[in-house]
Parts: structure tokens; sequence; C-alpha cells
């Protein structure tokens, strides 16, 4: 049977307005591929109308981004109305373990990373489905005022390695900062394999620890925090030289002036919601991805940068390398290597031509492969498959 009806939840309002954003493009995407769909907005004040609307026409499945988590019984709501629940994980994976136990949970991630991750939690309703972009999005203009944009809140890591040492000790703390620079500079390694490994050498040689007192869960959570954060901070510090408009700057950036030696180089931004994200990008000549977290998936960011013509450029995945051809639809980099990036930069940005020229490509490749339609026509059928299978095991 075809898939005929999804009721999509609305998130509550979050940071940029990201994820209602995301929300909204793929209700949208769902409804020109003919499927009958709602976009439902809950009010915990007041479920009565929310529920109403479920149980007067109940859909095939509902459908959330990041899901949603149990109440603090342990239940789940689509195990309570007995409807299967899309749950499209686009954050850290580990923050959303408890998805696995929710019975009529069917999780779908943006990182293949992730999916392994809920493999190995033995869910057995997990999938990927890559991010995408408006299948509507507008270029942008050829003359651009702004050098090179990125987006990115400053995560201040000094307090997570802060944590561990307070949770642990300086020793443990030191092998967290060790897992991380591995990781950020390996993207085809598995971090959560390397956190294993670094826990065992360091039982191994700290005999008074007990492995056992370990919330694994909450380490790798606070170690995939660490990485994001520790490479937006080394991307930033190697752009000197350049005109960087850096958004996401709470407080005129005084988080990221704790870690920038001169800011001379940068003008600091509030956050902006997402569709003003959008006219940002479309008029800057570089867009600068960082996302070296993210292990094997494409970014909406980069994503984004590419439909708009703007060059993209973003961290190294074998998802990326294997869905684009780097250096001419976009750019690559690998952490660490600054120097080759920043030669990268100033090549492009000297040749207005050779670089117009990677942003016509990028966009032709997003829109003719990796819009949300696109998504939503691959989804499809794997929804419907892990539908049937769900009655097979609830």
């Amino acid at each position: 049977m075809p898939l005929e009806r999804v009721d999509f939840f609305m998130p509550p309002v979050g940071h940029y307005d990201v994820l209602q954003a995301f929300t909204k493009d793929l209700y949208e995407a769902f409804l020109r591929q003919g499927v009958k769909c709602r976009l439902l907005v809950p009010q915990w004040d007041n479920p009565q109308p929310f529920l109403e609307s479920i149980f007067s026409d109940p859909p095939q499945c509902t459908f959330s981004i990041n899901g949603l988590l149990p109440d603090t019984e342990g239940h789940f709501f689509c195990d309570m109305i007995k409807l299967p629940h899309v749950a499209y994980v686009m954050d850290s994976p580990a923050a959303f373990s408890p998805l696995v136990n929710g019975a009529f949970n069917i999780i779908v991630c943006s990182d293949q990373f992730s999916v392994e991750f809920f493999k190995g939690l033995n869910s057995r309703q997990t999938f990927y489905l890559p991010e995408g972009v408006r299948q509507d999005i507008e270029a942008g203009p050829s003359k651009r005022t702004k050098e090179i944009s990125v987006f990115a809140t400053c995560v201040d890591i000094e307090v997570i390695t802060k944590k561990w040492e307070e949770e642990h000790s300086k020793d443990f703390s030191k092998a967290m900062q060790n897992v991380a620079e591995e990781a950020l500079k390996n993207p085809s390694i598995s971090y959560l394999n390397l956190l294993v490994e670094a826990i065992n050498d360091f039982v191994k040689t700290h005999p008074k620890t007990d492995p056992r007192a370990i919330d694994y869960i909450a380490l790798l959570d606070q170690l995939e925090n660490y990485m994001r954060g520790k490479e937006r901070i080394e991307l930033v510090r190697h752009l000197k030289g350049f005109d960087v408009h850096l958004f996401g700057a709470k407080d005129q950036g005084k988080t990221w002036k704790k870690y920038l030696e001169k800011t001379d180089y940068v003008q600091f931004h509030e956050p902006v919601p997402y569709d003003e994200t959008i006219s940002v990008m479309q008029q800057s000549k570089i867009v600068l991805n960082a996302a070296s977290w993210q292990r094997s998936g494409l970014h909406n960011k980069f994503l984004t940068g590419m439909a708009v013509e703007a060059l993209a450029v973003t961290a190294e995945n074998p998802e990326v390398t294997r869905a684009f051809k780097g250096g001419e639809e976009l750019l690559t980099y690998r952490y660490g290597q600054w120097d080759e990036l920043t030669s990268q930069l100033k090549t492009y940005l000297q040749d207005d031509t050779k670089r117009m020229e990677i942003g016509k490509k990028g966009r032709e490749a997003v829109l003719k492969d990796h819009t949300w339609d696109h998504r939503v026509s691959e989804f499809q059928k794997t929804l419907m498959e892990m539908i049937d299978l769900q009655k097979e095991l609830v």
C-alpha cells in the first residue's frame, strides 16, 4: 500500500527557527508528492484540539524532527496512540537514544553514523535520509558584498573539559580531548569506536577507574559537542586576513573572543532566523560550513550555500565525497590542514570567474538530486517497508 496520509508535528520554537523551517519544507514536499498531510501545532497547555485532530482522522504515521522523547514515566506518545511515529534525527544521536525504547518509533537519521549508533542499540527500524534544500530557492546576485560567511555559535569547550576533570580526572579529560582530535582529523573513523578504545586504554593505565560508572551516552554527547566547538574555534582562528562574517555570535561575540587571539578580521553578528540565513548566503561569495562532527552525511548549511550559487566549503566526509565533485561543485577541507584551506580560499576570492563557475555547477548539482522533494521520493518506499515491519514487531 502506498503512503497516503502523514501528520507533521511542528516543533516548539527553537534556535534560529531551523527545525520549524525544515518541518515546513518537508511537509510541503510531501504535499507535492501527492501525500495528504496536516501540519499540527501542539499546544501543551491545551492538547485536546491536537488529539481530536489525530483521532478523528488517523494518519498512517506521524512525523517530527528529532522525534518526541518519552514523558517522565517513560511513556511515548506514539505508543499511547498506537500510531507509527517517524523521528527524523538531525542532531546528536546520543541525546535521542531513548527513542529506541518506543515500540512505534521509526528512527530516520541525517548522518549514517547515527544510523549505526541506533542499530548498536538494537533498533531494527532505522535508516539514513540526508538533508536537503528547498526546490524553489533563488541563486542570488552575481555581485556579492560579503567575502566569507560562517554560521556557527561558539561552543565553550573549556566548560566541557572542566566537567570531565571534575567528574573523572585531568588525565581522563586529556584522553577525551585526544579522542576528539583524532576523530576530527579522520572523518571516516567512528568516534564512538575511538571513545570505547580510549576508555579501555584509560582503565588499563588507571586501574582505580570503574568503567561501569561511566555514562557512555552522556559522554558521547559531550564529546560531540566538544568536537563541534573545537573545529569551529580552530577554523575561525585560521581565517586571519579574510573578511569574515560570523553569524551566531551572541553578546557581541564575547565567548568567541575568549578563544580568538585577534578579532579585527571578524565581523560578529547575532544569530539570524533560517530564512534570513538564506538571504545572507545569497550575498556571500563563500559559505564556510564547519561540520567534521558529522561523519557521513549531507548538511543543509553547505547544500543551501551551493543552491544560492555561493562557493560552498565544507568538511570532508565519505558521503560528501560520494555525492559531489570536489573542486568542481564545491570545496572540502580536512581539520588541521588549514594552510591548504586558506590557500584555496585566497585563490578563489582572487578569481571571480572560477569561483562563480563552481557556484553555478554546485547549484545545478543540488537542484538536480538534493532537494527535499528528492528526499521525499527516496523516503516513501523505505518508510512503508518500515511501517509494515513495525506491524510484525509490535
